[in-house]
Parts: structure tokens; C-alpha cells; sequence
């Protein structure tokens, strides 16, 4: 800035002041903050029990991630038609069920799955055709787009001779976006069944996490925790897991989780948690800091989720 006379030479000198010392500030400012994440980074990380949940966990609550939510949308619009449900012919017949996962994150097929029940059959399908139609939808309204439709006759079903029978099956690929599939069940020229289900493909994306009940706990207190799949891609777990104590040489093996489980497969989908599972902790047990163990699975790969916790 130019000013008349010795002025200028006084309010630059100044206006260089000032800012020195602004400049100093800003840093001591900074300095405090990076101490401060560098804290929190310490007691979080390295230090054991730092990453405990802290939070209440709600067993109930089954959906942690919100994948499903323009799903929930679509299907509210389409309120009127079932996404599931039975043939209206013979004393037992089949049943149509939606054919995998809601939530998609790489190529698959989309449709419906025609499910023979125990004891069906028997019933004249000679003029009963499924016509599945696959639309490419928007979450603002309207029908969408219509990609392609598949005839298929669903005689072998209907008499007994098939257990079940794919409808539509139609290969969609890896791009974002919602699909609506719509299966009419059709005897002679008339319609007398639809279903519709909505598909959401999805960019992947992977996050698991061990959810514990809290992140402080007592001897003799029952823990609950359960596994939440907050990724798109699908989680396969047992009911196996193990419970360490932090010693000054590591983690070792606290001694009381069960040492045997049932060979149980669980699966939890997109966006949502699997059931509360729950140990007593010993009425003896010594204070200290401990962590939750529990094998998983998560897209053909195996690895181990962690919930560490404090007995007090």
C-alpha cells in the first residue's frame, strides 16, 4: 500500500509487525492441535482399550448403514404389489421369493426364485406362464425404463417335477443405480399374481465392526455384542469368538471364553447387523484391559474384527 510522506514507511513497518506476530500465533495454535490429535491418535491406537465402544448398543436396531433407504422409498411407492408371495394354484403351491441380495456391489443376476413347497405339486400348469420385466428406475418417481422381459412356462414347477425355477435371472452390471424387477404370474390371457422387488447396485465398499454392549464393564456383568456389516458386501461369521487380556508382553488368551462352538453359518447383508450375542464375565475377574475377538469372512477373505473393553 503507498501513503504520502514518512507515513509509509511507519504503517508498512507495522503492518510487517502485525503480521509476524499473527503468523506466530497461528502456529503456536497449530502446534497445540497437532498435540492434541497426536493424543487422541496415542489413546485410541496405541494404548489397550483405547478403540472401546463407548456408545449404548441397541440390539433391536437392525440396520446400521443406510443402503436400504431408497429401497425402503421405492417400496413404499409401490405399496400395492407384494415382494413375495404364494401361487394361486393347488392346495400347497409354490412361492415366489426375491433371488439374492437387495443391495449389490459387482455383476450379478437379478429376478425372482419360484420355490416348490414340501408336498406340492399336482396342480395343472400346462397354461401358466411367469413374464419377469427388468426397468432401470430413478428414486424421483415413474416407472423407469424398460431393459428386457423373459417368458418362461413354470409347468415342471407346478406339477412337482422341479424343486424351484429362476425367473427372469437377468445379468445386470457394475454401474450404480436401481433396478425394478416385476414378475406377472399369467393363466391364459389373464394376470393373476404380481410381485415386484427393487435392486440397488451399489459402489462397494467394506466395513465391519464389532459393536460391543460397552466400552467399560465389571466383573459378574454380562457382555452383549454383535457384528455390523456397515459395507455393501456381505458378511459370513460363526458363533465362535475369543476374549484377550493385555499383559506387558501382548495380548494373550483370557482363559474363559467357551473353548468349543457349533459349526454355525451366519450371514448379515448390506447395511445391516447380525444378533446380540452375550457372555457373562466371571465374578472374579481381574481389572484390567481385555478385547473381543471374532473371526469373519467378507468377500472370500477371512479376518478378525476387534472390540477392546476395561473391567473395572
Amino acid at each position: 500500500m503507498w501513503l504520502p510522506g514518512s507515513l509509509d514507511a511507519s504503517y508498512a513497518a507495522r503492518c510487517h509487525q502485525g503480521f509476524v506476530i499473527l503468523m506466530a500465533r497461528m502456529k503456536q495454535g497449530a502446534l497445540i492441535l497437532c498435540v492434541a490429535a497426536s493424543i487422541g491418535w496415542v489413546a485410541t491406537v496405541l494404548l489397550p482399550g483405547g478403540a472401546a465402544v463407548a456408545a449404548p448398543l441397541r440390539c433391536s436396531d437392525d440396520a446400521v448403514a443406510g443402503f436400504t433407504r431408497g429401497l425402503e422409498m421405492l417400496r413404499r411407492d409401490s405399496a400395492a404389489l407384494p415382494a413375495r408371495g404364494g401361487f394361486p394354484f393347488g392346495p400347497r403351491g409354490p412361492r415366489v421369493l426375491r433371488d439374492g441380495e437387495a443391495v449389490r456391489d459387482a455383476p450379478s443376476r437379478v429376478g425372482f426364485l419360484l420355490r416348490a413347497n414340501d408336498g406340492g405339486g399336482g396342480a395343472d400348469g400346462s397354461r401358466v406362464v411367469a413374464v419377469t420385466r427388468l426397468s432401470r428406475v430413478s428414486l424421483h418417481g415413474g416407472r423407469g425404463r424398460l431393459l428386457r422381459t423373459r417368458r418362461q412356462m413354470v409347468t415342471a414347477v407346478l406339477v412337482g417335477r422341479r424343486s424351484e425355477m429362476r425367473l427372469g435371472a437377468f445379468r445386470i452390471g457394475r454401474r450404480p443405480a436401481y433396478y425394478r424387477v416385476e414378475v406377472a404370474i399369467r393363466k391364459g390371457r389373464r394376470n393373476v399374481r404380481r410381485y415386484v422387488e427393487f435392486i440397488r447396485m451399489s459402489r462397494r465398499r467394506t466395513s465391519v465392526v464389532l459393536a460391543l454392549s460397552a466400552g467399560v464393564l465389571h466383573p459378574g456383568e454380562r457382555a452383549f455384542w454383535r457384528v455390523e456389516n456397515r459395507g455393501t458386501t456381505p458378511v459370513i461369521f460363526g458363533v465362535e469368538f475369543g476374549v484377550e487380556r493385555w499383559t506387558p508382553s501382548g495380548w494373550v488368551d483370557a482363559g474363559f471364553a467357551p473353548g468349543q462352538f457349533p459349526a454355525v453359518g451366519l450371514y448379515v447383508g448390506a447395511g445391516r447387523a447380525g444378533d446380540c450375542e452375550r457372555l457373562r464375565l466371571p465374578a472374579d475377574l481381574a481389572a484390567g484391559f481385555y478385547r473381543l475377538v471374532k473371526p469373519v469372512t467378507v468377500g472370500g477373505r477371512e479376518q478378525q474384527v476387534v472390540a477392546r473393553f476395561r473391567v473395572e
